[in-house]
């Protein structure tokens, strides 16, 4: 087997679920790439329209303290409406890291924590270069460490957007949102 003078193929593969798997690939290494052997391996069965998070360093699946694992579902709006881009394409989260260890956050119910996603007033989700846009977390510097920065109550804080006196929001000159100061 031959790859065109490569001894060692690497191989990023899209799952009908939305996730990727990566793989060295060589005449000695060739994964099995069915997803029913992937499904039993992991013993867990994804709920449709959902998303299983994977640590992207080991493509492990991201479970909570509990073992149970954490599925990303579409972001939805007041009424329960799956919200989606100018394509067409389902909007999932984005879930928030801690910027130290890259680990995700989870709340003390157990439940990710996720960015907000960026909506105009009525209701349009912001998108820069047809990618959804969601609100960053704010940062502060604890003991010269890097932290996500918590309100009284333990939230955790995301940077709000600049709008202007109709209520749009504010964007630099090559189309990014442009978010206030936290200084």
């Amino acid at each position: 087997m031959a790859f065109w003078g490569c001894h060692v193929l690497k191989c990023k593969v899209l799952l009908r679920d939305s996730t990727f798997l990566h793989f060295n690939i060589s005449e000695t290494n060739l994964p099995n790439l069915h997803q029913a052997h992937l499904r039993l391996r992991e013993k867990e069965v994804i709920p449709t329209g959902t998303i299983v998070l994977r640590d992207i360093k080991t493509q492990e699946i991201v479970k909570n303290s509990q073992g149970k694992p954490i599925f990303l579902e579409p972001v939805r709006d007041a009424a329960g409406k799956a919200l989606t881009s100018s394509t067409g394409l389902p909007i999932y989260p984005l879930p928030l890291r801690d910027p130290n260890t890259h680990n995700f956050i989870f709340d003390e119910e157990e439940n990710l924590i996720l960015c907000p996603i960026l909506q105009e007033l009525g209701g349009e989700v912001v998108e820069f270069g047809g990618i959804p846009q969601f609100c960053p977390p704010v940062y502060e510097q604890v003991d010269g460490k890097l932290c996500l920065k918590q309100d009284s109550n333990g939230n955790y804080v995301f940077a709000e957007v600049e709008r202007d006196e109709s209520g749009k929001i504010r964007r630099l000159p090559e189309g990014k949102p442009l978010f206030k100061s936290t200084n």
